[in-house]
This record gives C-alpha cells, sequence and structure tokens, in this order.
C-alpha cells in the first residue's frame, strides 16, 4: 500500500464564513453519506474501538498507546467516507489507508487526537483526582456527572482541531498547515462550530447510554460529518 493511494488535493483554499445553522447541514450530510454504506462505516467504527479498547489493556503504556494507534486507525473512516461521496466504495481495508500517509500527516493527526485526550485528562484529574493515564481511572473514582464533565471538555478542546486530519491526509497538507486551516476555519465560525460541538456532544451521550453499544454508529457520523464540514468550509464547489 502506497501513499499515493491516498486521495490528495494539492493547494487547499482557505476556509469560508458560513452561516452557525450550516453545523445542522454537515449532520444533514453526514447521515446521507452514512446511509451510503452504514454497514462499513460501522465495522470501521467498531475496529477504531476494538483497537483503542485492546490497547488500553496493555500494562504501563497501554493508555497512550490507544490514543497514538486508535485515532490514525479512525481516520480510515475519512478515508472511507471520501470514497463515497465522491462516487467510490468504502471498504474495511480503508483502516489501514492512514498508516500509508507521510509523517507529518501522522504526527499531525495523533498531535490533534492528543489535545483532545489531554483536555479530557486535565479534567478527570481536577473534578475527581483521576489519572486517566493509570488504567480503570475513569471508571473507578469518576461519577457519572464527572465523566460527562471529562467528555464535555474533551468535545470543546477538539472544536478548533475538527479539520486537522482531514487536512493533512485529503488536502495533503502539512503539519503547521493542517493546523493553521483547521483553527482558522474554527476562527472564522465558532457559532457553527459550537453548534455542531454541541451535536456531537449529544450523540455522545446517546451512545454512552446504551453501554458504548451505540458508538459505533456514532464515530462515523463524527466522521461525515466531519468531512461535511471540511467539503463545506474548504471545497464548496464540490459540496452536493
Amino acid at each position: 500500500m502506497q501513499a499515493r493511494d491516498l486521495p490528495v488535493d494539492a493547494g487547499a483554499p482557505w476556509p469560508r464564513r458560513v452561516a452557525a445553522t450550516r453545523a445542522l447541514a454537515w449532520y444533514a450530510e453526514a447521515m446521507r453519506l452514512w446511509k451510503r454504506a452504514p454497514f462499513t462505516l460501522c465495522a470501521l467504527g467498531f475496529l477504531s474501538l476494538a483497537c483503542e479498547l485492546l490497547l488500553q489493556l496493555v500494562p504501563d503504556a497501554g493508555i497512550l498507546a490507544s490514543n497514538i494507534v486508535a485515532p490514525v486507525v479512525a481516520c480510515g473512516l475519512y478515508i472511507a467516507t471520501h470514497a463515497v461521496a465522491t462516487g467510490g466504495r468504502a471498504h474495511v481495508a480503508d483502516a489501514l489507508k492512514p498508516f500509508a500517509a507521510s509523517a507529518s500527516a501522522l504526527a499531525a493527526i495523533i498531535v490533534s487526537s492528543l489535545v483532545t485526550f489531554a483536555a479530557e485528562a486535565l479534567t478527570a484529574y481536577a473534578v475527581a483526582g483521576s489519572n486517566l493515564l493509570r488504567a480503570g481511572a475513569s471508571s473507578g473514582s469518576m461519577s457519572v456527572a464527572d465523566v460527562m464533565l471529562m467528555f464535555a471538555a474533551g468535545v470543546a478542546a477538539s472544536l478548533p482541531f475538527t479539520l486537522v486530519a482531514l487536512c493533512a491526509l485529503l488536502d495533503g497538507d502539512g503539519f503547521a498547515r493542517a493546523f493553521r486551516v483547521s483553527i482558522a476555519a474554527f476562527a472564522r465560525n465558532v457559532p457553527a462550530f459550537v453548534l455542531y460541538g454541541v451535536l456531537s456532544y449529544a450523540l455522545l451521550l446517546v451512545g454512552m447510554a446504551t453501554s458504548a453499544l451505540g458508538l459505533v454508529i456514532v464515530l462515523p457520523l463524527w466522521a461525515t460529518s466531519a468531512y461535511a464540514a471540511w467539503r463545506d468550509l474548504l471545497h464548496p464547489a464540490d459540496a452536493r
């Protein structure tokens, strides 16, 4: 598998401004894309969750490893969504394609994920004295309210970096540009991203309420909605 297999659109434009209600359109488009390949996208979501949970079982370094490897696996959802959106087919093997990306793209994916994890870890420690780097910490010493607050912090912290992985993988942006474009998209559309964050958090609560089984659907919807946001803000001529 070669890096050239990944879709690349060199010279990505600067993000445009949109109305706050565009966040609703992102999720409407996410549902439309998800319906084109529901089983494959859910299988990719399951693989991402399984990878994270299995790595967390590894003593000592497992938690950190899960926050490095699992986000790369999860980016297979972006590859699959792009294929579906451009008239192709999604494949379970898309979970492997992000690993063929450049070192700068992989670094962007991992760092943006670690920012979210850092926000959750700091919140967990602040509200419950829980160390997320220790296996079982989140379930052993945190109340439901603490866990909800922790995930809320993670969703909020992730908003400026929503498009980082997409810019790195699909636009071929380097590490610095991927972050600059994503942060600029957020800064130019704060109301839309805030509404998007609220909708994403609501989906997360639904997923958690189903003993995490619903996350197999939530993760693909997050990915397809982020893809819809990327295309709307950076490639509006391609949006349908």
